[in-house]
């Protein structure tokens, strides 16, 4: 892909937010969903990969 966005995640990204906890606080719960693609060089052996990705709460 070419353009502005083709740089993926390359260091801390912000993926969601909620602007007043209190607000939402009620609900119990929160969900957040991502589309998220995995994209490397032709070259890349095949197999399993795996990742970490890191959820920070903060209040």
């Amino acid at each position: 892909d070419t353009g502005a966005d083709n740089v993926g995640l390359v260091d801390q990204e912000l993926l969601a937010m909620a602007d007043d906890s209190a607000e939402i606080a009620t609900e119990g719960s929160w969900t957040a969903t991502a589309d998220l693609f995995l994209r490397t060089p032709a070259t890349t052996a095949p197999g399993d990969y795996t990742a970490r990705m890191t959820l920070s709460l903060f209040e």
